[in-house]
C-alpha cells in the first residue's frame, strides 16, 4: 500500500508542476500604455462672400435680370466651435451712383438658396443649410447659412448660378447705374 501511495505523490507532484509554470510566463508578457491627441480650435471665419453685378435691364420698363457674375462663394470656416453659426446678410436699396440719393424704386433683389458643399471629403458632422433671401436689398436682416449645434463643423462653401440671383423692378424708374451695398454679419450660435 505504501508503494502505491508513493507513486500517486509523485504524479500530483508533476502534474502540479506543468500546470503552475506556464502561469508565471504569461503574467510577465502583459502591460499597457497611453496615446494623447490635441485638436487646437480657431475662431470662425468669413473667408469671402460674393459681389453680383446684374444683366443690364431696361430703363423706364418693369423688368426682370439675372446676373451676369458673381465674384465668389460664401465661404465659412469653423475650425471646431460647437455651438453652431448664422450668417446673416442686410443690404441697401440700389442707389444711383453718380447723384447718390435716386434709387431703383420698387426693386427687389431675390437670391434663391446657393449649393452648399464641404471643401474637405468625409466630415463627420452636418453641414449647414443654406436659406432662400427674398428680398437682400430691403434694409432687414436675412438669414442666408446657418449651422446648429455640434454642426457645420470644417470650411464650407455655398455657390449660387447667375440665374440664382434676380433683381426685379416695375416700370418708372430712370436710366443710370445701381448699387447696393451687402453687409454679411457671421455670428456664434444659432438665431431666430
Amino acid at each position: 500500500m505504501r508503494k502505491t501511495l508513493l507513486t500517486t505523490s509523485i504524479l500530483s507532484v508533476a502534474v502540479l508542476g506543468s500546470i503552475v509554470a506556464p502561469t508565471a510566463v504569461l503574467a510577465d508578457t502583459e502591460g499597457s500604455t497611453t496615446a494623447t491627441a490635441s485638436l487646437q480650435g480657431g475662431d470662425l471665419a468669413l473667408v469671402s462672400v460674393p459681389n453680383f453685378k446684374f444683366v443690364p435691364g431696361t430703363a423706364g420698363l418693369a423688368d426682370r435680370v439675372t446676373a451676369e457674375e458673381i465674384s465668389d462663394p460664401i465661404k465659412v470656416s469653423n475650425p471646431g466651435n460647437i455651438e453652431g453659426w448664422t450668417l446673416t446678410v442686410n443690404g441697401t436699396p440700389f442707389i444711383n451712383d453718380l447723384d447718390k440719393t435716386t434709387e431703383i424704386k420698387g426693386g427687389v433683389f431675390n437670391l434663391s438658396a446657393g449649393t452648399v458643399a464641404a471643401t474637405s471629403e468625409n466630415g463627420v458632422t452636418e453641414g449647414p443649410t443654406a436659406t432662400e433671401v427674398a428680398n437682400m436689398s430691403d434694409k432687414t436682416s436675412h438669414t442666408i447659412l446657418s449651422a446648429t449645434a455640434n454642426n457645420g463643423i470644417g470650411e464650407y462653401t455655398d455657390t449660387f448660378t447667375n440665374d440664382q440671383a434676380i433683381l426685379k423692378y416695375p416700370a418708372g424708374n430712370t436710366a443710370g447705374s445701381y448699387t447696393s451695398t451687402l453687409t454679411w454679419t457671421l455670428v456664434n450660435g444659432v438665431t431666430a
